[in-house]
């Protein structure tokens, strides 16, 4: 088998600097508040993280969007339905099941 050029070599690694994965490039997904705003959230449900043991609060927000709250910190992290919709096509919700 031959080795590859240093062409081809050299179209690889810019290949990978220009990735969407490359930490560099990926895409902030919500925000996070220090505070909890007042009381127009409706409750969705609490969820505890099996490994930590630490418990999250999830929310509808009057906007429509999911907030996350954690237990520990009472920081919130909130997200709109198009980033939510973004998250779910990169992980393959389109594509065919294996």
């Amino acid at each position: 088998m031959a080795a590859p050029s240093r062409k081809r070599c050299a179209g690889q690694a810019r290949n990978r600097k220009a990735h969407s994965a490359n930490p560099k490039h990926r895409r902030k997904v919500g925000t996070i508040a220090c505070v909890q705003t007042d009381g127009a959230a409706r409750s969705a449900g609490k969820v505890m993280d099996p490994a930590t043991g630490a418990e999250y609060s999830v929310d509808i927000g009057i906007d429509g969007g999911v907030q996350i709250t954690s237990g520990a910190t009472g920081r919130r992290w909130t997200a709109a339905w198009d980033e939510l919709i973004d998250l779910a096509i990169a992980a393959g919700i389109d594509r065919g099941a294996d």
